[in-house]
């Protein structure tokens, strides 16, 4: 009787086809850390990578960490140039590499790259060669003064190069406007408009300038004096000389321009925003006057939402609509005209609002959906609770306040 046996080569094939597909792990593999957007005055800090510090200067950087490490990382907020410049970070992401065999002797191995986002700090499971890269945008400091007599709704702070802003200026009781003044990398529209467009190319200091009104004339000279008393008698002997005569009745008065009044002058930049604007008849002197027919008032504005047209009552002297908000910030240029009547301007601005995530407290735009520094959608539900910073009436999950970006107490 034969026995059976085993076949040494084809014992062989399969002892190195288990050995073809066994994974290999490393005993170190390599971490690379750089960052994108940074400019060439960057110092200080990037990150923190287990209890390293990695400075501007030293990327890109490279570690030897063991296979299997959950290693530790944390990327500045801000990496800072000097007082008036810094870079901030936007987001970052990880690149590992994927590694598929197929069996042979030797295997064949296809290394595949994988990236995916990160978060701004946290643990990453180190199992393959890993590259981290953060991105950074720069941002400049605008200061704010003002000389006294009055007061400007500009905020000192830091802004992304090339932002442009409405800026105005109020003066005081007993003051007038002086023009705006700017040093740095600043320009202004129209340094002699108390309204006008501040662009922030780079730091720089803008202030408003204020000087004491001219005080009125006082008292009389003598020669006005005699003069007014001439004029009054000369009138008096032409008023009884017209008496005599019956006096033609005066012309009904008639409207004979448009006024538009904004009730609020600057609204937010969010899309649901809105203020009401008034849209009026007035005389030659500028005095609100009653519509004697029914009158079409057609409006249009630059940016915004507003009804294409208006009518005024018989009767009445004005008609009200509202003004709608984009998500543009910049001046809105509001316009009514209607037949036989000068036209009519007013501005409105659509200022910023800022946006903060309720899951990381990172900036968004005001239109996003989800969050695109750690991808989160923004909570929600019936209960709520109040921000201690500010006041606002966020989710009582929310982690951060949506309005001021303020960490919420646990």
């Amino acid at each position: 009787m034969r026995k059976k046996t085993f076949s040494i080569p084809l014992l062989l094939i399969f002892v190195l086809a288990l050995i073809s597909f066994s994974p290999v792990r490393a005993e170190n593999l390599t971490v690379t850390i750089n960052a994108s957007g940074l400019g060439s005055g960057a110092t200080g800090t990037v990150i923190n990578f287990m209890g390293t510090n990695v400075a501007a200067s030293q990327l890109p950087k490279q570690f030897s960490v063991a296979n299997g490490t959950n290693a530790t990382y944390a990327w500045q907020q801000y990496v800072t140039v000097n007082s008036t410049y810094r870079f901030a970070f936007v987001n970052a992401s990880k690149t590992t590499t994927i590694v598929s065999c197929l069996p042979g002797i030797p295997p064949i191995c296809i290394f595949l790259p994988f990236t995916t986002n990160m978060t701004q700090s946290g643990t990453i499971l180190i199992t393959t060669n890993t590259s981290m890269m953060a991105y950074y945008s720069p941002e400049v400091y605008l200061q704010y003064a003002t000389s006294a007599g009055g007061s400007a709704n500009i905020t000192s702070g830091w802004y992304l190069p090339g932002t442009a802003l409405v800026i105005s200026a109020t003066p005081n009781s007993g003051y007038n406007f002086d023009g705006w003044t700017t040093t740095g990398s600043l320009s202004v529209q129209n340094s002699s408009a108390s309204v006008t467009t501040l662009t922030i190319n780079g730091p720089g200091t803008v202030t408003a300038k204020f000087v004491v009104a001219p005080p009125p004339p006082s008292g009389f000279p003598m020669e006005y004096v005699i003069l007014i008393v001439a004029v009054v008698a000369v009138l008096g002997i032409a008023g009884a000389f017209l008496m005599r005569r019956k006096p033609k009745p005066p012309p009904a008065p008639r409207p004979v321009a448009l006024r538009i009044i904004p009730e609020k002058k600057e609204i937010f930049a969010d899309g649901r925003s809105s203020t009401d604007v008034v849209v009026e008849l007035v005389d030659s002197e500028g005095k609100p006057i009653s519509s004697d027919v029914v009158r079409e008032v057609h409006l249009s504005a630059s940016d915004g939402t507003i009804p294409q047209s208006v009518t005024i009552p018989k009767g009445a002297s004005s008609a009200r609509v509202q003004l709608s908000s984009s998500i543009r910030v910049g001046q809105v240029n509001l316009t009514a005209s209607s037949k036989e009547l000068q036209s009519a301007q007013a501005t409105v601005a659509f200022v910023e609002k800022k946006r903060y995530c309720m899951v990381c407290g990172q900036r968004m735009p005001i239109d996003a959906r989800v969050c695109p520094s750690c991808g989160s959608a923004p909570p929600s539900g019936a209960d709520t609770k109040v921000c201690p910073n500010c006041g606002a009436v966020i989710p009582i999950v929310a982690k951060f306040c949506r309005e001021c970006g303020a960490s919420q107490p646990a």
